[in-house]
């Protein structure tokens, strides 16, 4: 299920793709298809070597690398907390997956300190709403993060922008909600769905215990015109007598 985040990312390449090529795009996904929480890491690079430390309790990196001649995508180790980029050309992308929370109604916590050794002229952070989370909470650098985003897939963000980023700085990002469900955004919008279409089931009659009359419209036609007759030859009738 946790894959399900690169296909929603594949239209967000197309925009990302017209940005400033010294930008970088970090983007938070609490339980949206992945029982924990999901970073993802979008930058170009013309082959120089980028180091972003990750939190302890990461699970796996995925990393693709998208170019005119090259499509790669391969599952990397982490060496002491931290992710190295590859030395090719191209849009690279990197999923980092960390630990799973429990399949509990319960609030969730997160906090990350973000360092890289490459200095960018901007760094967009985003966070996906999680589907019926209540109490959010998103803070950069200790600032509340209001501002909302919706992208073609219909998915909503909070969005916040760090301009002239120096590469000796760090970003502090803390996040703090609270799961009625326990489920991941996925799991959540496929139950309300199927509740849905149950509840219409249920109200919803079925065509073949529908008795149908048939409705004749030339019989009411007809006896309007023969009323019409009638008045009209008693009308010339009385008229003559007269």
């Amino acid at each position: 299920m946790r894959f399900i985040i690169l296909f929603l990312t594949f239209f967000q390449s197309i925009i990302f793709s017209q940005s400033s090529s010294n930008s970088l795009s970090l983007t938070i996904y609490p339980e949206f298809s992945y029982q924990g929480i999901s970073i993802e890491y979008k930058f170009f690079s013309n082959g120089e070597l980028i180091k972003f430390n990750v939190p302890s309790n990461i699970d796996s990196v995925l990393y693709t690398i998208s170019d005119t001649n090259l499509q790669k995508e391969e599952i990397l180790p982490i060496v002491e907390k931290t992710i190295f980029s590859q030395q090719d050309e191209g849009l690279h992308t990197i999923y980092a997956f960390l630990e799973q929370f429990e399949k509990i109604p319960s609030e969730r916590k997160f906090s990350y300190s973000f360092l890289t050794n490459k200095s960018f002229d901007n760094i967009i952070l985003s966070l996906q709403i999680p589907f019926g989370s209540e109490d959010l909470s998103f803070q950069v650098n200790n600032n509340e993060v209001e501002e909302r985003v919706r992208d073609q897939n219909g998915l909503t963000f909070l969005q916040t922008e760090i301009s002239d980023f120096d590469q000796n700085e760090s970003v502090e990002i803390g996040l703090r909600y609270y799961n009625p469900h326990g489920q991941t955004s996925i799991e959540y919008a496929s139950n309300i769905a199927f509740k849905s279409q149950e509840t219409d089931n249920l109200i919803t009659p079925k065509v073949d215990n529908i008795k149908r009359y048939p409705f004749l419209t030339w019989q009411p036609m007809l006896i309007v015109l023969i009323m019409g007759l009638l008045i009209i030859f008693n009308y010339e009738t009385i008229k003559k007598k007269n």
